[in-house]
């Protein structure tokens, strides 16, 4: 039974409107690896899991989260632990990583599992990674796909960690892995985009082109009818008495833009009141979460993460960019933007063609979408609504 888990991993039964991107992910895997764009609250965690869950025939997949991954060492490590268990022929594996120990650190050791390393490896980790992905295409009889969360976040993790020339390393040993190793692919997901992490290390002189043999692909919001079919479940098995329910789950769906963590959300919200629901309580229980003190959906992260890519005169420029279409339901062009922000004090030195390449940022970063003749606005009628409330604009 479908009930509301806002921020929990679903059931794979219970990921509702995701089977022809999750096709489409697994023919695109067939030929190269993919970088699967997703802004918070889409859905990514569960897609990811699901694929894990349900692979096809001759494939072993497994997930990992890697956000709390600061070194190169402990993502060899999670690498490991990821296909240890699984594979059938561990114990070669084992004695071939052992081997590799031995000789680096001129001693024998002893080694009942891989997954915890030697520290003393730890200025080794590109040679081991290079070692553990030769024993596993040497050893695997079926391709294996590596699901890895949070990726961006991790080589952020240990750019500031360890330094920017380590975080291009591990990007660069990775894509001649994917290169060497056509049976391991990969796919690299996460809440922030990858891109703006390879901005900073370009700046830092990563010219590299890290991921371009990767396929990228964006993971929408929900459809607007698998949006009200879930809303729609959700609501049937809530346990509470809605007044008109398919009205009621087309407002949900609508006015949270088919976010599926959103749709849950305002679901536990009603339970939550007990009271009788239609359509105007849906408009009041999102009004509430938007100006929530606790803020228990987490929309100033919207604001806090540009802090992180966007420094000196960008941040100015983006702060001006977002406060500028937060307000109005007409998408704007570069020129009425540049104009905009040339009228402001704090941008008045606004560079055109650094603008141009920051709307490009941002609409990657899903805060902007742009019309067919070049005009931008927010992509989410409902981060919209949280900005003007966050910077004060309402």
């Amino acid at each position: 039974m479908l009930t509301p888990n806002p921020g929990g991993i679903l059931a794979p039964d219970q990921v509702v409107g995701r089977d022809a991107l999750i096709s489409l992910i697994w023919r695109r895997l067939e030929q190269q690896g993919v970088v699967l764009s997703a802004e918070r609250r889409m859905g990514k965690t569960s897609i990811l899991k699901k694929m894990e869950d349900s692979p096809p025939p001759g494939v072993l997949a497994r997930y990992y989260d890697l956000e709390a991954i600061h070194t190169p060492l402990e993502f060899v490590q999670a690498v490991t632990s990821q296909v240890e268990s699984d594979l059938r022929t561990r114990e070669q594996i084992v004695r071939r990583m052992k081997e590799w120990y031995s000789r680096l650190l001129g001693i024998q050791i002893q080694l009942a599992s891989i997954t915890i390393l030697p520290q003393d490896v730890a200025p080794h980790w590109k040679e081991a990674l290079e070692t553990l992905f030769s024993v596993l295409a040497d050893q695997q009889d079926q391709n294996v796909i590596f699901l890895w969360d949070e990726l961006p976040t991790m080589i952020d993790n240990i750019r500031r960690n360890a330094s920017e020339a380590v975080a291009m390393e591990l990007l660069d040993t990775l894509r001649a892995l994917r290169n060497r190793h056509p049976r391991l692919r990969m796919v690299f997901t996460g809440s922030i985009g990858l891109h703006l992490v390879l901005a900073v290390l370009r700046k830092s002189g990563h010219a590299n082109p890290a991921t371009n043999d990767m396929y990228e692909c964006d993971v929408p919001p929900l459809a607007l009818s698998d949006a009200q079919m879930l809303a729609k479940d959700l609501l049937a098995n809530a346990g509470i008495q809605v007044l008109n329910p398919i009205a009621t789950a087309a407002a949900i769906a609508q006015t949270v833009d088919g976010m599926p963590f959103f749709i849950h959300s305002v679901v536990e919200q009603l339970i939550q009141q007990g009271t009788q629901v239609n359509v105007s309580t849906i408009e009041a229980v999102v009004a509430a979460a938007l100006t929530d003190p606790h803020d228990r959906w987490q929309l100033g992260y919207y604001r806090e993460r540009l802090d992180r890519y966007y420094v000196g005169d960008d941040r100015i420029i983006v702060l001006g960019v977002l406060d500028a279409l937060a307000p109005t339901h007409l998408p704007l062009s570069v020129n009425d933007l540049h104009q905009l922000l040339l009228n402001q004090q704090s941008t008045s030195h606004t560079n055109r063609d650094r603008l141009l390449e920051l709307l490009r940022l941002l609409a990657r970063d899903h805060y902007l979408t742009r019309t067919h003749d070049g005009r931008y606005s927010f992509r989410f009628p409902l981060i919209a609504r949280a900005w003007l409330l966050h910077r004060g604009l309402s």
